[in-house]
């Protein structure tokens, strides 16, 4: 079975998905809350979809009332810890 390329997303798609200012969605990037771009080029930057639908999957499972920050970290730095 082949696998599917990754999507990547620009800013626009990811504020458009998660419902955040872009003020707000960058806070929590530099917190390290969200997931990190990806460099496509020298000033490109984008998200790979899913990381934001993973991001979006586990702010889901946070109780309501809860404000604890979800921390994610991608698939690369996990690897590369274990």
């Amino acid at each position: 079975m082949q696998e599917r390329p990754t999507r990547m997303l620009r800013y626009a798609q990811v504020l458009d998905r998660v419902g955040l200012s872009k003020s707000e969605w960058q806070r929590r990037v530099k917190l390290g809350d969200a997931p990190a771009p990806v460099a496509l080029g020298p000033k490109l930057r984008a998200w790979r979809e899913s990381d934001v639908e993973r991001y979006l999957g586990a702010l889901a499972t946070v109780p309501p009332g809860e404000r604890t920050p979800v921390r994610l970290r991608s698939k690369d730095a996990s690897a590369a810890s274990a």
